[in-house]
């Protein structure tokens, strides 16, 4: 039996595993490891005024309305490219442009000034128009052309991209099998086989917490993901000073919480990136998120908001009386 060694870190406001198929990690693997988170929320942060897409939402702002060019990092440009891609492989229920709408809900309530998100509010709020199809990519020169007041919300879609490319990175520089969770996104690099264990939600309850997952799958390579209502909630005071209790998850098509009747949607797939699409098409909408994931095959698990359980593609269920558990063939 391969022995493996895990940590759990807490960063980008998260928890973030690591395991490796060997017993200990190599001294420095921990320390790349924490380099490239600390350059993934440089990058897309919309919560970081320093982050590279609050800065390019402020450029966006000091011009006249209307698009206009701006050369970006190669790797904010890989993570608007694959954005835009999910965009439209899903019709618009991942979308990168709805960051506006969640800053506003975590960071705008009574006394507080609209500046301290970047910009007017109302100007944020005017966006409604704002969608996907109006961002434009320019490839040979880096480039991404966008509405004034665009906010791009990369968190999802950067998590789960950036745990493939981190587990790729440490895979190849230390030559060991290598799996990498950021939060709810978890990719593995198994050229020697090894299978690991990964916890999934049993339900998706409102008491539900990463430490009460019950069972497992078992992976050697691709990725799952699982996105929900139930984690990250936005906890504010609202206008009139009552509690508010906003979900983390944007409806592109409405810019409010996601009304779909799936609380937990986890899915398997080649890459954590391409997990994390699926997972969250299926929580914005029910419907159109199963008929995604039947046309490209990859294994689902729905946990309604009132706890009832659906397979989709696959997906083992449970014996009578014992928890699931799936290994990869």
């Amino acid at each position: 039996m391969t022995t493996i060694a895990a940590k759990r870190i807490e960063a980008l406001g998260t928890y973030v595993d690591v395991a490796v198929g060997a017993p200990a990690f190599p001294s420095p693997l921990i320390a790349d490891l924490e380099r490239e988170i600390r350059l993934l929320d440089g990058i897309a942060s919309c919560f970081r005024r320093d982050s590279e897409v609050r800065m390019l939402h402020r450029r966006g702002l000091a011009v006249s309305p209307g698009q206009r060019w701006y050369q970006v990092s190669p790797e904010l440009y890989g993570m608007l490219s694959f954005a835009l891609w999910a965009a439209e492989v899903t019709d618009g229920l991942v979308d990168p442009t709805v960051g506006g709408e969640l800053l506003r809900w975590r960071a705008y309530g009574p006394g507080e000034d609209s500046n301290a998100i970047g910009g007017p509010l109302s100007l944020l709020e005017r966006r409604r128009d704002t969608s996907y199809r109006s961002v434009l990519l320019d490839q040979e020169h880096q480039a991404v052309a966008f509405r004034r007041g665009t906010l791009f919300d990369l968190h999802s879609i950067s998590k789960g991209l950036w745990a493939d490319r981190i587990a790729s990175v440490l895979s190849s520089s230390y030559g060991i099998d290598v799996l990498v969770g950021l939060g709810g996104d978890i990719a593995i690099v198994s050229p020697g086989g090894t299978r690991f264990s990964i916890a999934v939600p049993l339900n998706g309850g409102s008491t539900w917490s990463p430490s009460d997952s019950v069972f497992a799958i078992e992976l050697s390579g691709g990725g799952v993901a699982t996105s929900s209502v139930r984690w990250r909630a936005i906890e504010r005071l609202g206008r009139r000073g009552t509690k508010e209790i906003r979900e983390h998850i944007v409806d592109p098509r409405t810019r409010h919480n996601s009304t779909g009747k799936f609380a937990t949607v986890s899915v398997v797939a080649p890459s954590a990136a391409l997990a994390n699409v699926y997972s969250l098409a299926g929580i914005v909408d029910d419907v159109r998120g199963r008929t995604l994931l039947s046309e490209v095959g990859y294994p689902a698990r729905f946990v309604a908001r009132e706890g009832h359980v659906e397979f989709v593609n696959g997906w083992p269920r449970p014996e009578v009386g014992g928890s699931e558990r799936w290994q990869q063939r």
